[in-house]
């Protein structure tokens, strides 16, 4: 089983606030009025009643990967991503990613982009791969998709 270093154990499945990580992002995309599923390794079983699970491929280990198998499976549609790990971003963020005008949309607090709570178009798929394939991190792959960057001002009314 693939664990977190720092943690010690698979994320999706850490207990914070009566819940886990990964039920917390469920509920917080549901809050926002969408349909949220699951994107996982095959050895990272994570189960929330109610909610569809995608298995990804188990290669490669890259955080680029759920973002690739949920653009794949969404088809023709923008989708949302959020990691578990980032379990405190509000409902009303993921509101507003999902009724963005514009194509993809990555949020920088700090000035850092953070790849893994964005909206990514369909159209975005041909280059996620392609970083993929050239094991580039997530952050370089981002920028080459010329996203709207979203700065702390804009960030500071969720």
């Amino acid at each position: 089983m693939h664990i977190s270093l720092r943690i010690g154990e698979d994320k999706a499945n850490v207990s914070l606030a009566g819940g886990t990580l990964a039920g917390r992002a469920v509920a917080s995309l549901k809050g926002a009025g969408l349909d949220p599923f699951i994107v996982t390794k095959r050895d990272r079983p994570v189960e929330i009643e109610g909610v569809e699970v995608l298995v990804e491929p188990d290669e490669p280990h890259h955080p680029l990967a759920g973002v690739a198998a949920a653009i794949r499976s969404a088809s023709e549609l923008p989708v949302i991503v959020l990691a578990c790990d980032l379990p405190l971003l509000p409902s009303a963020y993921f509101a507003w990613l999902a009724d963005h005008a514009s194509g993809t949309v990555i949020p920088c607090p700090g000035g850092q982009a953070q790849p893994l709570a964005g909206r990514y178009r369909p159209g975005d798929l041909e280059a996620v791969e392609s970083a993929l394939r050239e094991e580039a991190s997530a952050k370089f792959a981002v920028a080459q998709l010329s996203p709207t960057l979203v700065g702390d001002a804009e960030l500071a009314r969720f």
